[in-house]
């Protein structure tokens, strides 16, 4: 989580073939009785990330089978549209915001898309 809320995560998906779609898929789970405030928090950080430029999708989910945990799906143009999204002053604001809330660290694995845009 240390390297997620101090950006330095961002740098490491920066080699991508320009044309391909980067997706993230982030999970996330929270300590029993902060599902509700991770699910608040997730419904404000998607209205804020989806707006910025080179973001094609943010979508946040909830487990059917459990309430503390959390899916994220993140779509950019192209792997400089990432560094965008770091730059959000709301990326540091929502890891201040959740940290106190995880029950583990937020897992992060990064897709290309085969089909291009």
């Amino acid at each position: 989580l240390k390297d997620i809320l101090q950006g330095e995560w961002c740098h490491l998906y920066s080699v991508v073939a320009s044309r391909m779609v980067l997706t993230l898929l982030v999970t996330i789970v929270a300590k029993p009785g902060h599902g509700p405030d991770v699910a608040q928090l997730l419904k404000k950080a998607s209205s804020i990330y989806a707006k910025d430029e080179g973001t094609l999708d943010w979508h946040v989910m909830q487990s059917a089978s459990g309430e503390n945990t959390f899916a994220i799906v993140e779509r950019f143009t192209q792997p400089e549209a990432l560094q965008t999204h770091c730059a959000n002053p709301f990326y540091y604001e929502f890891g201040a915001t959740i940290k106190d809330w995880l029950a583990e660290e937020i897992k992060v694995t990064k897709w290309n898309e085969l089909t291009e845009l």
